[in-house]
């Protein structure tokens, strides 16, 4: 169970850096372009993986590729833009915000259909979780007005769709080959938003810096195929709301980055607010005494 524990939080610690990776990629190419090529890379660099470990290949009928399609765009293709677009017309504060809703609507969601037990110290340590995060973010940023209502019904409804792809993932991650599930997912993503950005791919050529080419390898690598795959294997050991759970870690990772790359001071404020963070983890992870 360590193990499950610590893959989770590297997966975070690979997301908080790739806010950096990302904003450096987007600067040169646009959102929907960088999402075609992350996807599309991802899925071949794990079909290769997975070949060359000669790994199970699952068999699949076309009822379970609809499901796995639907999965996957929840989680990826659909939900990606969803938070993308959402920003667009929000800020970024009410996107941060809004965001921290995932591990929740998990929760309540896994509950409804039955595959999560609702016990006390779940519910506390969700709510400990949440408040730190609440802590450790500026709220008076936050706009919540008819001026980004579209933006922040935009982001809430990519919320809920990776909390569905947490909770529907879950099923196949426990009865399938995990490299070959991710690079499922991610074909299907890619191949859904390929015919929208295909004309726009030449714009990848070899006129960008080394640093572009850095941050793009490490957020294929490093931030997709290792955090999406590591994402699917503890969700064969554990409950989803535990692993959407994690997320709360990555403004905490987020800070630490900042403070190291942009030498932004970490304040009392991030100090109190992580150890809140970490304890309602404890408390999720911990089984109830009832």
């Amino acid at each position: 169970m360590k193990l499950v524990y610590f893959a989770l939080i590297s997966v975070q610690i690979l997301f908080g850096i790739n806010f950096v990776s990302s904003k450096v990629i987007i600067q040169n190419i646009g959102p929907e372009v960088w999402t075609t090529i992350r996807f599309l890379s991802a899925a071949l660099l794990l079909s290769l993986f997975a070949f060359i470990l000669k790994r199970p290949i699952p068999k699949l009928n076309g009822r379970d590729f609809f499901k796995l399609g639907i999965i996957s765009l929840s989680g990826m293709g659909v939900g990606q833009n969803l938070f993308m677009f959402g920003l667009h017309y929000s800020t970024s504060t009410n996107t941060s915000l809004l965001s921290t809703l995932i591990p929740i609507i998990t929760f309540i969601m896994g509950a409804f259909s039955g595959r999560e037990r609702i016990t006390f110290f779940k519910v506390l340590g969700l709510c400990l979780a949440f408040v730190g995060v609440i802590v450790l973010k500026d709220l008076s940023f936050a706009t919540f007005s008819l001026a980004t209502i579209k933006g922040d019904l935009l982001v809430l409804l990519g919320c809920v769709c990776f909390a569905y792809f947490l909770i529907a993932s879950r099923d196949y991650a426990q009865k399938i080959d995990q490299i070959w599930l991710t690079a499922i997912c991610f074909g299907i993503s890619g191949l859904a938003l390929l015919p929208f950005n295909l004309s726009k791919l030449s714009i990848l050529n070899s006129s960008f810096n080394f640093t572009f080419w850095q941050c793009l390898v490490f957020s294929i690598v490093g931030a997709t195929v290792i955090t999406y795959f590591l994402n699917n294997w503890c969700l064969k050991r554990i409950e989803s709301s535990k692993v959407a759970l994690f997320i709360y870690i990555q403004p905490i990772v987020t800070a630490i980055v900042a403070f190291f790359t942009f030498n932004e001071p970490i304040s009392v404020r991030a100090v109190v607010a992580s150890l809140i963070i970490f304890l309602g983890i404890i408390f999720v992870s911990k089984r109830s005494l009832n």
